[in-house]
């Protein structure tokens, strides 16, 4: 396996590794008040893009079946 086949393979691993780098020679980017805004973009835009990327990595097949075995107790069916 070539170098870059393994850079492709393991492009999550070599991605975190270069914001790490990049976070340890630029540091003031991330600071509050900063450009990049952390009390807003971690707080709101990265939680809510890491749910949505979850979500969409969900198979389809698998609402169905959940639905179709999901029974609602009693005391939402009003009896």
């Amino acid at each position: 396996m070539g170098l870059l086949d393994r850079m492709r393979k393991e492009w999550f691993m070599l991605g975190i590794v270069l914001v790490i780098a990049a976070a340890k020679l630029e540091p003031s980017v991330g600071v509050k008040a900063g450009p990049l805004k952390p009390e807003i973009t971690v707080t709101y835009i990265a939680v809510s893009a890491i749910f949505f990327n979850s979500g969409l990595s969900l198979k389809t097949e698998r609402y169905g079946f959940f639905f179709n075995c999901y029974q609602s107790p009693p005391s939402m069916n009003g009896s």
